[in-house]
């Protein structure tokens, strides 16, 4: 898809994005700047970003180190990256006042293509992951004049004779804690506690809704998208009035590892899976989705929470299924993170992709 706005944590991950991405043998570079860098953002990237420098890949990083949001431990994991192949870190800082090193681009290039993904998104769980976040990503031609312009805007990034950089080595990150540009992570969780800043903050009432966001889980090695999304989404078809049904092989991926029953987000209503048997054996899981019984066209986002599935059923014409819908058909046309479907014929087919 040449262009595409990735929404986050509804419809996308960029994390997931990136592992993606990065997991493609087309890609021979990748760089990246960014405000803030933490280990949890890096830990689930670093097998993926392992193989591709261990086949040749040239990574490239420029890093922020204001308002005490980059930590130690985050650059310590950059930093040992830099020992798996042709990668290069930076740490930009300006020591003028009221200014901060805030961009967040990530680009990938082959010898004739190249994804940029421009956004809001940090290299940190939260905003790879679970923040609400927005990236606008854009495949073009490597030789395009935009691409041109990021490379040279990242290179003056990395441009030591500003004086605004240094390469990021083991002698600048201790200088770095010892100068405190940097915090480790726990005394920032102890400085939000003595600040009243932990979940909650001391309020007596909440003023806003609550929907957890799932976290990463670290795959053994870069795989399909399917083992580390925490995200899916399906367009269903009802049978029995709403009884509905998950594909066989769908139930047997590792986002239905161990799941028995799914969980209604917002409600706590359980909806049990139960194996559909034909000719001696089973040919899909049905559950009822008794919310659905006045819709057009019911689509699902299920949520992979903590050994636990949650769900959110949503008409197709309504505003959030116009969403899940748009990323269902465009990826009829991906053939790195396709929509699957059960049959032929997209009109009467069940849809689902991991995102």
């Amino acid at each position: 898809m040449p262009t595409q706005l990735l929404h986050q944590a509804f419809r996308h991950q960029l994390g997931t994005e990136l592992i993606a991405l990065l997991t493609d043998s087309r890609w021979v570079a990748f760089s990246f700047a960014v405000a803030w860098v933490r280990k949890h953002g890096v830990e689930p990237l670093r097998p993926s970003l392992q193989a591709f420098l261990s086949r040749g890949g040239v990574v490239r990083g420029i890093v922020g180190v204001d308002l005490e949001n980059t930590t130690s431990e985050g650059l310590s994991e950059l930093l040992s990256l830099a020992t798996a192949g042709d990668a290069e870190f930076y740490v930009h800082h300006n020591e003028a006042r009221d200014t901060t090193f805030h961009p967040k681009i990530y680009l990938l290039t082959s010898t004739d293509r190249a994804t940029l993904l421009v956004g809001s998104n940090n290299l940190t769980n939260a905003g790879l992951y679970t923040n609400t976040e927005a990236a606008l990503q854009v495949t073009v031609g490597r030789n395009s004049q935009l691409v041109r312009d990021v490379e040279l805007t990242l290179e003056n990034w990395r441009d030591s004779a500003t004086g605004l950089v240094r390469q990021l080595t083991p002698e600048l990150l201790q200088d770095l804690e010892a100068e405190r540009y940097v915090l480790t992570e726990s005394d920032l969780r102890g400085r939000k506690r003595r600040a009243g800043l932990a979940e909650g903050g001391g309020r007596s009432r909440q003023l806003f809704g609550r929907r957890p966001t799932p976290r990463p889980r670290r795959p053994p090695h870069p795989g399909p998208r399917s083992t580390i999304s925490q995200i899916l989404i399906m367009r269903v078809r009802r049978s029995r009035g709403t009884q509905v049904q998950l594909p066989i092989r769908l139930s047997r991926t590792p986002f239905f590892n161990g799941i028995t029953e799914i969980v209604r987000s917002g409600t706590g209503e359980h909806r049990r899976l139960s194996p559909a048997r034909s000719g001696g054996g089973v040919n899909t899981i049905k559950f009822e989705l008794p919310e659905t019984a006045g819709f057009v066209d019911p689509v699902v986002r299920f949520q992979r929470l903590r050994g636990s599935v949650e769900y959110t059923a949503y008409d197709a014409p309504s505003r959030e299924g116009r969403a899940i819908m748009h990323s269902l058909n465009s990826g009829l046309g991906d053939s790195f993170n396709p929509t699957h479907k059960t049959v032929a014929d997209t009109r009467r087919a069940t849809l689902y992709r991991f995102v």
